[in-house]
């Protein structure tokens, strides 16, 4: 499953770095992800996940749909995850006793 995700990304990847400004070399290579938010990098424990999703998930026969699906299978991997938000507050509290 891996080879077949690699080689087809790999193919779509002069479309990938044109409209998304993801970038995988022709080794398969994951270069750049798109940057949708300023001082803001997704957590990369999605990423294998999200690079299956494009894969696997977007609708590239039909250009409107390729658009539509790609930006949802982004806007998931962009998004803040309930995990994500407990352990920044824990963090946070850790960081206010210690202050303390």
């Amino acid at each position: 499953m891996a080879d077949y995700v690699v080689k087809f990304l790999v193919s779509k990847a002069a479309m990938l770095q044109d409209y998304f400004s993801l970038e995988i070399n022709e080794n398969g290579d994951l270069q750049t992800i798109p940057l949708l938010l300023d001082d803001y990098v997704p957590p990369f424990d999605n990423l294998p996940a999200y690079i299956l999703r494009l894969a696997t998930e977007v609708n590239w026969d039909s250009e409107k749909e390729c658009f539509e699906t790609f930006c949802q299978e982004t806007a998931q991997f962009y998004a803040f995850k309930k995990s994500q938000l407990q352990l920044e507050n824990e963090e946070n509290m850790e960081t206010d006793e210690n202050e303390d």
